[in-house]
């Protein structure tokens, strides 16, 4: 029982060290727990969250490649690399 809680009990000191640290802002670290809360929410609702398999990712953003190129031309490259997750 102690065990399943660790890391309950421990994340205060994990989103206060990534703010100290800088690897998050206290922005994101609140973020995360809200979509944390969210999964929670809607596992327990009985509704099952898929997870994709690196295979469909790819087929997936072969897929799309026509899609991305067309928002790159309109926006920035930049911004729609860090938008789409490219690097």
């Amino acid at each position: 029982m102690l065990a399943d809680s660790a890391l309950a009990m421990l994340s205060p000191v994990i989103i206060l060290g990534c703010i100290y640290t800088g690897v998050a802002s206290p922005i994101e670290a609140a973020a995360d727990d809200r979509n944390e809360e969210k999964i929670e929410e809607i596992q327990k609702s009985g509704t099952q969250i898929l997870t994709l398999d690196e295979m469909t990712r790819t087929e997936m953003k072969q897929a799309s490649a026509g899609v991305r190129e067309a928002i790159r031309k309109k926006v920035s490259k930049k911004i729609a690399d860090a938008y789409m997750g490219e690097k």
